[in-house]
Parts: structure tokens; sequence; C-alpha cells
């Protein structure tokens, strides 16, 4: 689940069902997610949960990103993240902080 090249949506889509037995062993839940096509594709995000927090990477129709997450038990902000492109790094880190205790 690791690298730096850019992701379209349909690579989000594939990073996800790659992903899914190691989130799975994690104790994360993660949901793909897509925004309406009216005349091109929307956004396109996967959310995710565990124990620790919640969070969300969001891939806008230009390719850029936003990450955020918060901790469950006091809502504090773990990440809050915004990039020119999006990448599979991008999805590690926000698991990495969904799994730290």
């Amino acid at each position: 689940m690791s690298g730096g090249a850019a992701l379209s949506a349909a690579d989000l889509a594939q990073w996800l069902r790659d992903a899914s037995p190691s989130l799975l062993e994690r104790r994360i839940s993660a949901v793909l997610g897509r925004g309406p096509r009216l005349t091109e594709d929307g956004a396109t995000w996967i959310s995710f949960s565990s124990g620790v927090g919640h969070g969300r990477l969001v891939r806008d129709t230009d390719g850029s990103s936003s990450t955020t997450a918060r901790r469950n038990d006091d809502g504090v902000r773990l990440l809050d993240t915004h990039a020119p492109t999006t990448t599979s790094a991008q999805l590690d880190d926000l698991v990495q902080v969904l799994t730290a205790s």
C-alpha cells in the first residue's frame, strides 16, 4: 500500500480493493464514495473508520486531494492536508494515524 504516483478516481477504487485485506486485519472499515456526475465526473473519496478515529481522503476532479482525520474520543484533528495530486502515500498516512494508539 505505498507509492507516490498520482492516482485517478479508478485507481482509488483499485487501491481500496487491494488494501481491503490489510485494512480488515487492522480493524479499519473503509468505503468508496463518488460525487454525482452532471457534465463530468464528480469528486471521489474513501472514508475510513477505526477504533481510534475516522477520516477521509477526497480526490477532486482536477486530481487534487484533501485528507482529514479525527480521533473518536475527543474529536482532536489527527490529519488535515491538501495536495495538488492524490497518491497512495496519502492513503497510507491516513491508515497509519487511524491505527496509532
